[in-house]
């Protein structure tokens, strides 16, 4: 899915000494209004040297706003973006499978240590086991 975007206007906001807003008021090929806001890092004279966005899934879109200038027209490729991000999770298809290898690993260290646990209150004077007092 292709969507072209024309920045119309750019609004900067001081929320503190490091920190700003940045809000990106585009409209789409459609003439769709949209504003896309983010979060800038400041630097010592107060202004943007770098951006993140409040939702991971228009990151890559807040990024490439930061470097535009007013009126500039950008066409962007979503296809493969959508493919890889879970909208409902607001996460990326690889964050979410790791987290799953760390919850797997989460249960096997727990049953790992209660086998262990088990063996040497069953078992209290095999080699290597000490008694559980």
């Amino acid at each position: 899915m292709i969507k072209t975007f024309t920045l119309n206007k750019i609004e900067e906001e001081k929320v503190s000494e490091r920190k700003g807003l940045m809000k990106f008021h585009l409209t789409d090929e459609n003439n769709s209004p949209r504003v896309v806001t983010g979060i800038t890092f400041l630097d010592e004279n107060g202004r943007p040297k770098g951006i993140c966005s409040s939702t991971k899934r228009e990151l890559p879109l807040v990024q490439i706003l930061f470097e535009m200038k007013e009126d500039e027209k950008i066409s962007l490729e979503f296809k493969y973006y959508n493919r890889v991000f879970n909208r409902e999770l607001d996460m990326t298809i690889n964050q979410v499978a790791y987290e799953k290898v760390l919850e797997m690993e989460k249960e096997k260290n727990i049953f790992n240590r209660m086998s262990r646990f088990f063996k040497k209150l069953l078992h209290p004077h095999e080699e290597g086991h000490s008694t559980i007092s």
